[in-house]
């Protein structure tokens, strides 16, 4: 099984971006693979858009003594997340694009791990 923990956090970091679930929903209640691929590439494409507005950046920090990564996302509100973790590269894109045509059910796993990151940022902000 395909590792999905950057997929879902580009699925949070563009909810996050949008300040709206709705992407993460999409991929949550997808019934078949079209609609969690595109639900991803919904997402992606938000990423890149907001990338290019200079509303998401990598930030690697030391904590505890080891590299950590996040991705730092500043909302439509002005309010600055982060989830920790990076996006995913295209190998994992690849990967996840053959696991969920096999089984569409790990759209739902994808979905509920991106809200999990998703409330779990805005609990640090508060």
């Amino acid at each position: 099984m395909v590792d999905v923990e950057r997929i879902a956090n580009a699925l949070a970091i563009a909810a996050l971006g949008l300040g709206s679930t709705s992407v993460i929903d999409k991929m949550a209640f997808a019934m078949n693979s079209e609609q969690a691929i595109n639900a991803l590439n919904e997402a992606l494409r938000t990423i890149a858009s907001l990338q290019n507005s200079c509303v998401v950046s990598k930030v690697v920090e030391e904590i505890g003594g080891r590299e950590v990564t996040k991705t730092v996302v500043v909302g439509p509100d002005n309010r600055r997340f982060e989830v920790f973790g990076a996006l995913p590269d295209t190998d994992e894109v690849s990967a996840f694009i053959d696991e969920v045509t096999k089984d569409p059910r790990i759209a739902k796993k994808v979905g509920a791990i991106a809200l999990d990151l998703y409330v779990k940022a805005y609990e640090r902000v508060k």
